[in-house]
């Protein structure tokens, strides 16, 4: 059969219906287009177009992902060329939330802040369709967004960067995500086994032509492999006879696709890609792992997606609504069985109370992230964890994911929960429980590069990296409401996995009061404790702050500050104001807080605002020395008014200051990170805690928690038989838990007469 500009849509149609990679070859063949050369074009006219392909994303998830980022922008770029606005203007939406709020009236750009009838009505314009193999589905991204003219497909959907005469389409256009122009192509590798065969159709909105009839063009991309011991790589080509793109008139197109419960989609205008045999990790029905890994890489979206299974399976939902990782978070789901719209879908609460927490840091020589903790119960309190010690609930959200960088929403970067276990985090209870979203959409585009490859998967080896890590494990570490959690879940831990140490300890004691020597041996604990005799408690009545405040002052009205700031460490300074929570967040004028003199601005290291109460972390600079002395001025300021305070910083040597300050404008108490008593008009007051009659200070010298662990809890250790022992820490204290069932210790035991306490000890 001879291809041509008659026949087209039959084999576009032919196309679309094939399900695997054999298919699609047998079908070219048959139109004797296969092997001819005339109907090719080289992808981005590059003959080394692999060099950008091949060097994307390096999971198949990940590479999905910029499918459904690519028709989310087509989306919103053709709703603001519907309004007759020039996406590079200065009258276009700035950033993806103004977009969302301008074009589909989602409150603060949040989904999250409209409900799931809505969001599933918004689904229904990106449809993410899984067909063919159960092992190697194929994937059908298809959109209702601005849709391409089969001419102007070569410089958009076939296009790369570092073509000759060709820009990124999508620069200058501040609203839309994929600013690099080569996301789209990562999935190519995973496409099929030998020629990476993926489908594209595009029909330019009829709304967006004048007077011009919108015609389908349709392409197919396939990779032409190095010859047999040629020193060369690959080249990817479309589809392209005569070097045009293929095109036919038609009003829709039904896709092949039969789904129980789901209307047959008509594709109309927009842009449909199929992607053929595709190696994704999930195997299992694209409503539950899929989604669920979907959901890890997009914390935000700029639309919702209608997921739908058309292959054989049963008893499960064929079709669920993938909304981002804080939608997720918002409506508690525990999602068990993923049933979105079910009215017996399981959901428990996942967060623990007063969890999200948001936090800025200020890092030097990096810039302003935003962080936002979220703290999971343990949802498999109870259960049998069999032997896998993690929390399954947790981890089917998670996906051993504890530090997530996030630019747009998007997810660019990992750090394993293993994180909360080192030393200079101290959060080992935490470890499966802990997540911390690092959002750094506000770098400016070289700090961008130098941090993120542009793949938006990994982090480079940079400077910043490190900066951001050592930042947020020191933040981690004296965050107060997180070190009460760690040590709750401490003390939990113990009651229930351990038996009682006393024992223990009464041995210790008695060795120590013989040889003194031993406690600096056996002091894994800190020389000082910290005891507070107060606590914060809510009022009744939520807080009602204001769009622009009206006030930003030091706690009693106080004119100025002076810190005595340790060298090696940090100082909290508390502002009261009337601002609403989300001043610093919000998209729409948000409030600024610096220091005003530029060479000290990063002295103010973050800063969070909760119930009317700023507070401020102030840590010294690389190059500050012990006596110095800085003036500065702490600026508050939006675009209705601008408050200043002054502080006064002396660098001083001591790292623990306990005694009281005697400084005239210092806070009279104890220097420590709890905030002072709010006013009372915040809804908050503090209250004494009544334990044995005090409070305040004491030293002491601590014994580690010395915990024996036998054979039947192995599994939650991931001890064996050669195991000796393992180490939690937890604020600088640390947990021992010894194998007792450990063979050189047994074997040592069956061959002493001492009691085996003792030997134990010993």
């Amino acid at each position: 059969m001879v291809f041509d500009t008659k026949n087209s849509k039959e084999l576009f149609l032919a196309l679309l219906k094939a399900d695997s990679e054999d298919e699609i070859t047998n079908i070219l063949r048959k139109w004797d287009v296969f092997d001819n050369d005339k109907y090719w074009r080289t992808l981005g006219d590059s003959s080394t177009n692999y060099s950008i392909t091949g060097g994307q994303q390096s999971t198949p998830e990940a590479a999905l992902k910029e499918k459904i980022v690519n028709a989310e922008d087509a989306i919103l770029e053709g709703e603001c060329l519907k309004r007759r606005i020039d996406p590079t203007s200065p009258q276009a939406p700035q950033s993806m939330k103004n977009a969302m709020e301008l074009f589909f009236d989602i409150p603060k750009g949040d989904l999250r802040n409209i409900d799931s009838e809505k969001r599933g009505i918004l689904a229904d314009r990106i449809k993410l369709i899984a067909t063919g193999k159960k092992t190697n589905p194929c994937f059908t991204v298809v959109d209702s967004g601005l849709g391409q003219t089969p001419d102007g497909m070569v410089d958009t959907l076939l296009s790369i960067p570092g073509a000759p005469n060709k820009d990124a389409y999508k620069k200058d256009k501040p609203f839309l995500q994929g600013i690099y122009n080569m996301g789209g192509t990562g999935a190519f590798r995973f496409c099929g086994k030998v020629y990476n065969y993926q489908l594209i159709i595009s029909r330019r909105d009829p709304a967006l032509l004048a007077n011009k009839e919108s015609l389908f063009g349709f392409t197919i991309i396939r990779r032409n492999n190095p010859r047999p011991g040629a020193k060369e790589s690959s080249v990817y080509q479309y589809l392209a006879p005569n070097q045009k793109i293929s095109r036919f008139s038609a009003d829709n197109i039904v896709l092949p696709y039969e789904v129980k419960g789901v209307k047959p989609i008509k594709f109309e205008y927009g842009t449909c890609i199929k992607l053929y045999e595709y190696d994704i990790t999930q195997k299992t029905i694209v409503t539950q792992d899929l989604r669920r890994e979907l959901n890890r890489q997009f914390y935000e979206m700029a639309l919702p997606v209608r997921i739908i299974e058309g292959r054989d399976y049963k008893g499960h939902t064929f079709s669920s609504v993938l909304a981002g990782m804080t939608v997720r978070l918002a409506e508690e789901e525990d999602d068990i069985d993923d049933r979105d719209d079910s009215e017996n879908r399981k959901k428990d609460p996942l967060l623990e109370e007063g969890f999200p927490l948001s936090y800025y840091l200020n890092i030097p020589e990096t810039g302003r992230v935003k962080l936002t903790v979220y703290a999971f119960v343990d949802l498999d309190k109870g259960k049998d964890k069999s032997k896998d010690k993690k929390s399954q609930t947790v981890d089917r959200i998670v996906g051993g994911r504890g530090v997530i960088y996030v630019i747009n929403g998007q997810m660019h970067g990992s750090i394993s929960t293993q994180f909360f276990t080192r030393k200079e985090v101290g959060l080992s209870y935490l470890e499966d429980h802990l997540m911390v979203i690092v959002d750094c959409s506000d770098f400016d585009g070289r700090i961008r590069e130098n941090t993120f490859m542009a793949d938006r998967e990994r982090l480079s080896k940079s400077i910043h990296k490190t900066n951001i890590e050592a930042e947020l494990a020191k933040w981690l570490k004296i965050n107060p409401t997180i070190r009460d959690l760690a040590d709750t879940r401490q003390a939990e831990f113990l009651k229930k996995e351990v038996g009682d140490d006393k024992y223990f300890k009464e041995i210790m004691s008695q060795l120590i009061k013989y040889e003194p020597e031993l406690r600096n041996i056996i002091s894994f604990g800190q020389d000082i404790i910290k005891e507070s005799n107060f606590k914060y408690v809510k009022r009744k009545g939520p807080y009602k702050g204001k769009e622009y405040p009206t006030f930003f002052r030091l706690e009693k009205g106080k004119p100025k500050l002076t810190i005595k700031l340790p060298l090696k460490s940090f100082k909290h300074v508390i502002f009261e104001t009337d601002a609403n929570d989300d001043y610093f967040d919000r998209e729409n004028n948000p409030g600024r807080i610096f220091v005003e003199n530029k060479a000290d601005s990063y002295l103010l290291r973050g800063w969070d605002l909760k119930s009317g109460l700023c507070q401020c972390i102030f840590r010294p600079l690389k190059n500050s020395k012990v006596g110095q002395k800085y003036n500065t001025t702490v600026v508050l300021r939006d675009k209705k008014n601008t408050f200043r305070t002054k502080v006064q910083i002396l660098i001083v040597k001591e790292e623990i200051i306990m005694e009281k300050e005697e400084d005239e404008h210092e806070p009279k108490g104890p220097l420590n990170p709890i905030p002072p008593v709010p006013p009372k008009e915040f809804g908050r007051i503090k209250v004494p805690i009544e334990e044995d009659g005090k409070g305040g200070q004491k030293e002491m010298w601590a014994i580690p928690n010395m915990r024996w662990v036998y054979r039947e809890k192995w599994h939650e250790f991931n001890f064996n038989e050669n195991s000796g022992l393992q180490i939690k820490t937890n604020n600088g204290k640390k947990d021992v838990y010894i194998n007792g069932d450990n063979k050189f210790l047994r074997k040592e035991i069956s061959l002493k007469k001492e009691p085996v306490e003792l030997l134990r000890v010993v």
